[in-house]
């Protein structure tokens, strides 16, 4: 029995931060609708965070995985001047 109602609860916590996670999708969607230019940067800032926490992480692990990801980061970075 408990063991269902562990399995119920943890069912309805998944679904509710499903349903949290679109409700935030949609919002950040509207949102960058309205304000294209300011998310635009703010994503492009995060982006390229992340793409440097990456970096290190592969620095620590791999060197070659590292040059891969500097080379598909310049290609990024051509892309979205052009």
């Amino acid at each position: 029995l408990l063991f269902f109602v562990v399995l119920l609860v943890v069912e309805f916590v998944f679904h509710l931060t499903l349903a949290v996670i679109l409700i935030f999708m949609v919002a950040l969607v509207v949102v960058a609708l309205t304000q294209l230019p300011v998310t635009l940067m703010v994503v492009m800032r995060v982006l390229i965070s992340s793409l440097r926490m990456m970096m290190m992480l592969m620095m620590m692990r791999r060197r070659r995985m590292m040059m891969m990801m500097m080379m598909m980061m310049m290609n990024l970075i051509k892309f979205i001047r052009i």
